[in-house]
């Protein structure tokens, strides 16, 4: 089921694959640790037994046999041959090899039916594809009234922007995190589509959680910090793109 890949995707496969060989997590690092962002996507996801489900940018296989434990039949998709092959033993090492099967596959280029998973899951794998192509394939591969919840990273605020462009080398040389007119495009696709919106005052406490995990003082402060954004983005819902991260909601109400 591997499909050939664009000299974009190729670009995307040898970082991610030279990455995993020195033991670097570049993927993923959004769904690290008990962030409100990550609970807030696993809440939406929800109750999953009898589901078939895709998860895309499926890195190691961690989070495809969890769902695979509760009950879903899990495809996992990623760009990079070495994770999938870590997947793959991962699934065997926990007895679920029949319930989650990995693929090295695009997103842009799914092999799979129309209208075959009831779910699609993704986390920070977005701003690596076409988002427009990813998209369209998202919704072609989804059942009527399935749904797609992603949690991804968002770059309108002047914060991030000059954060990224100081440290490229936590990122992709293709990668690109979503910005207004991206999530305008989801829209499109997935009319009714919901987003909710998490780092605004907290963005700063955020990032020094990734590198300080255990630091009492920045969890008490992030905390915090995250009751002042659920009031803000609630207050003012249009300052939401200007957040760190987004979380998407998303239901099939027409064919693709």
């Amino acid at each position: 089921m591997e499909s050939k890949f664009t000299e974009r995707q190729r670009k995307e496969e040898l970082y991610h694959d030279a990455a995993h060989k020195a033991g670097v997590v570049k993927r993923g690092h959004l769904n690290a640790g008990n962030t409100s962002f990550f609970k807030c996507f696993c809440e939406l996801i929800g109750e999953v037994t009898g589901l078939t489900i895709l998860e895309i940018g499926c890195g190691s296989g961690w989070f495809g046999t969890q769902l695979a434990h509760r009950g879903a039949k899990v495809h996992g998709i990623d760009i990079s041959g070495e994770v999938i092959q870590e997947a793959l033993r991962e699934s065997e090492k926990q007895d679920c090899a029949d319930k989650a099967v990995f693929h090295k596959m695009a997103v842009e280029d799914l092999t799979f039916e129309n209208n075959y998973f009831d779910l699609v899951v993704g986390s920070a794998i977005l701003h690596h594809t076409d988002i427009r192509l990813a998209m369209t394939n998202i919704c072609r591969v989804l059942a009527p009234e399935g749904k797609a919840i992603f949690v991804e990273p968002l770059n309108e605020n002047l914060a991030l922007k000059i954060w990224r462009k100081l440290t490229p080398w936590r990122r992709s040389p293709t990668e690109r995190a979503l910005i207004k007119d991206d999530l305008k495009y989801i829209q499109n696709v997935f009319p009714g589509a919901v987003y909710y919106y998490f780092g605004f005052t907290s963005m700063v406490s955020m990032g020094l959680l990734m590198y300080f995990p255990e630091n009492g003082i920045l969890i008490w402060m992030n905390k915090n910090l995250e009751r002042l954004d659920e009031v803000i983005s609630k207050r003012y819902p249009r300052l939401g793109h200007y957040f760190a991260v987004v979380v998407m909601d998303l239901k099939k109400k027409m064919e693709c």
